[in-house]
């Protein structure tokens, strides 16, 4: 998992488009640079038995229980991003309040909003 900040700079950079199963993890570095590359809602899922193994062994990854993941669909194209950030509703921020100058404003504490360029990205729970 401490491949996922140079793997969505990757994306960015390349343009790419691809689906992308990470950590809920919203306190991560990367996680604001995730949700600007959404192109639809996010996907949340627990993670079941055998789900996380560590690769070439029979170890169960220590978080396998707490642990949530996200399938997103994301692209490194400005214009795919900005077609879906259009079609969100405007954040529940709260009129008055003093905005953060990160593009990422708020993530709920359950983890199953956020909030980008002031728009509301709800997840889906599968």
């Amino acid at each position: 998992m401490s491949l996922t900040g140079r793997v969505i700079a990757k994306i960015r950079a390349d343009q790419a488009e691809c689906i992308m199963v990470v950590p809920l993890w919203p306190t991560q570095n990367w996680w604001s640079a995730l949700i600007e590359l959404l192109t639809d809602r996010p996907r949340v899922f627990k993670v079941v038995q055998g789900t996380l193994t560590i690769p070439n062994t029979n170890k169960v990854h220590n978080l396998q229980n707490k642990l949530k993941l996200l399938a997103c669909r994301l692209s490194g194209n400005h214009l795919e991003t900005e077609r879906f950030q259009k079609r969100l509703p405007m954040s529940l921020w709260q009129p008055g309040r003093i905005q953060q100058s990160l593009s990422t404003l708020f993530t709920s504490e359950s983890g199953l909003f956020s909030v980008v360029n002031n728009r509301l990205i709800q997840f889906s729970q599968l």
